[in-house]
């Protein structure tokens, strides 16, 4: 099954703290580790970009849950690509 990779950027919500975002990095790593999914989060509490790598079906269902999330806006995909070796394999999600 070969790897995807999926780069996006996207917006917090005002008002939302580190303390969320922890959360909500700890939801997206129980669901990633059911997808195959690994990756890593950059933010500085206002602007968000995000690395993911998984199978195809996987990475389809973390991006949906990515779009339908309603703790960030203007989600804009950034780059997909196909092959080469797990940059995060022990990362289900990590920021």
């Amino acid at each position: 099954m070969p790897l995807h990779v999926l780069v996006y950027c996207s917006q917090a919500i005002p008002g939302l703290t580190f303390d969320q975002i922890d959360d909500l990095a700890k939801d997206a790593a129980a669901h990633n580790a059911i997808a195959g999914v690994t990756g890593v989060l950059l933010t500085d509490g206002k602007r968000s970009l995000q690395y993911l790598e998984g199978p195809e079906e996987g990475l389809a269902l973390a991006y949906s849950r990515i779009i339908n999330a309603t703790s960030h806006l203007g989600v804009i995909e950034l780059g997909r690509s196909e092959g080469g070796p797990r940059r995060f394999p022990y990362w289900s999600m990590r920021w």
